[in-house]
């Protein structure tokens, strides 16, 4: 059975952590996150990098908003 999920805030921290765990069990996985260029935060990360490591972990990284 395939698993779609959907996970907030995931550019980074906890969010970030949760996106790639589901994704080493082979989600899909949509993630959000206030940061989409590297300038929009002191912190780095970006929702489409933690898109790109969901696919690097076996899982599958479409979407980003």
């Amino acid at each position: 059975m395939s698993k779609v999920v959907v996970v907030t805030g995931a550019s980074r921290g906890v969010g970030r952590g949760v996106a790639l765990a589901l994704g080493e069990s082979g989600a899909t996985g949509y993630v959000t996150g206030r940061s989409v260029n590297p300038a929009d935060s002191p912190y780095g990360g970006t929702v489409a990098e933690t898109a790109a490591l969901i696919d690097q972990a076996g899982g599958k990284g479409p979407g980003e908003t």
